[in-house]
């Protein structure tokens, strides 16, 4: 009896996986064989990840170059956004990750500029690790523009400059059912049954870490040096720069309701405990503010301009298709400003030559 019940659970479980794989290949033409997940549009090389040209995998779609979104174009108005997960896009629906809306705001606006909006982030990616494209992304793009929305949580356990080579996912057979049934589980589960779950989780990989309270002076103080160091270089490039603090679902605080988000961040990074992270934002974002007033760039403080709450993030700081239409609004109206004063400085300066040779 045993034996039969065993039998009928793995042809339901194959069946299942079966049925995965069909609808896989039906709504992203995903092959039916191998392994199907995000580490297919990830290529490595020296540096570390970078984009597949051409890979997709659901709805995310690589262009020529290994960035996320529609084909280059020539003779446009070139904005290049640098970012991690949050600038990738994760939950929101297609085409809604924040540089897809900047570009269709900026367009709406303005149709006569030709604006185009690259997106080059990676989740994952620091600025630190976006430093080190930044000559290949120049030389590929030749970006008239690059808006900045860095993760402020890759630096937590770093306090050194060093290049860290993205780890090189090992190939296996990966079942696809055990996807959907994470996703129903997030779906159908009770709230505080999954809250153990994550509480538990957060102690098993807290048990074989040192974990501290707040991140160290010198995590932010490498932030902030790697920040400088990118906004530098593009100015020596002549491209204009403009920065944004970091958003997150909680604001300030952490509603009592809203903790067990706090603790499912931290299931990524358990060395920092969860009242660090607030913490870690606030500082960050004082440096990144630093780094603009320094280099003379602007600064759109979405941390404080994009409301807290559900409406806005999906989880603990990926938005919604609502959070990041906020974003790209914001950094629509700064975008327009700056190319208005370039536009002034170039007429007075058109002007000024006329008068001298006359």
């Amino acid at each position: 009896m045993t034996l039969k019940i065993a039998s009928w659970l793995l042809i339901g479980f194959v069946t299942l996986e079966v049925c995965a794989r069909v609808e896989d290949w039906v709504r992203y033409r995903a092959p039916l064989l191998g392994n199907y997940s995000a580490d297919s549009i990830y290529s490595y090389d020296d540096i570390g990840k970078r984009g597949k040209p051409y890979a997709s995998y659901l709805h995310w779609r690589m262009n020529e170059a290994g960035y996320r979104g529609p084909a280059l174009r020539e003779g446009t108005y070139r904005i290049a956004c640098v970012g991690s997960s949050e600038t990738f896009g994760l939950y929101e629906s297609p085409a809604k990750e924040w540089p897809r809306q900047l570009e269709q705001v900026l367009h709406d606006e303005d149709p006569a500029r030709n604006f185009e909006v690259v997106n080059t982030a990676l989740p994952g990616m620091s600025v630190g690790a976006a430093l080190d494209r930044l000559p290949e992304t120049i030389a590929r793009l030749h970006p008239n523009m690059v808006v900045v929305y860095p993760s402020y949580a890759n630096y937590i356990g770093r306090t050194a400059r060093q290049r860290i080579r993205s780890r090189i996912p090992r190939e296996g057979r990966e079942l696809r059912i055990v996807g959907r049934l994470d996703a129903l589980w997030k779906r159908s589960a009770p709230e505080t049954l999954q809250n153990g779950v994550r509480a538990v989780q957060v102690k098993l990989s807290t048990s074989k870490v040192q974990s501290f309270d707040r991140v160290p002076e010198g995590t932010v103080q490498l932030f902030e040096s790697d920040l400088d160091q990118l906004v530098s270089e593009l100015q020596q490039a002549n491209v204009s720069v403009i920065l944004a603090t970091h958003a997150t679902r909680f604001g300030d605080s952490v509603k009592p309701e809203e903790r067990s988000l706090l603790v499912s961040w931290r299931k990524s990074y358990p060395e920092l405990r969860e009242d660090g992270f607030l913490d870690m934002e606030s500082r960050m974002s004082e440096s990144l503010v630093r780094v603009g007033e320094r280099r003379g760039v602007p600064v759109v403080d979405a941390a404080h301009l994009i409301a807290p709450g559900p409406q806005n993030f999906a989880e603990f700081v990926h938005f919604t298709d609502q959070g990041s239409a906020q974003l790209a609004s914001l950094l629509a109206q700064q975008i327009e400003t700056e190319l208005r004063e370039q536009d002034t400085a170039k007429l007075q300066a058109h002007v000024q030559k006329l008068n001298y040779s006359h």
